[in-house]
């Protein structure tokens, strides 16, 4: 008999976030992925494991701006330019 066990396949469910919340514990970190605000799924790691993701998501994310010769804003940039284009658009009205 032959081993199907090489060809199996595993469904895994998809998930898109556009927002975070992370926390931290004295024995590992756990994040909640949100969707507008909203949240989705919940993450715990081991410190070791979050300091590798982190450290590849970075080398990824700066491999596209390197490439692009763009840099990707971070939430916080986003934030501080909506609000000044919300105050710019509020004065001249």
């Amino acid at each position: 008999m032959a081993d199907d066990s090489a060809t199996e396949t595993v469904e895994v469910s998809g998930v898109y976030f556009n927002g975070f919340q992370i926390a931290l514990t004295n024995a590992d970190i756990s994040g909640v992925l949100l969707l507008n605000g909203q949240p989705q799924v919940i993450l715990n790691m081991s410190f070791t494991t979050a300091k590798s993701l982190s450290q590849a998501l970075a080398h990824v994310v700066s491999e596209l701006e390197q490439v692009t010769q763009r840099p990707i804003m971070v939430t916080k940039d986003v934030d501080t330019g909506i609000k000044a284009l919300m105050k710019q658009k509020s004065e001249a009205n």
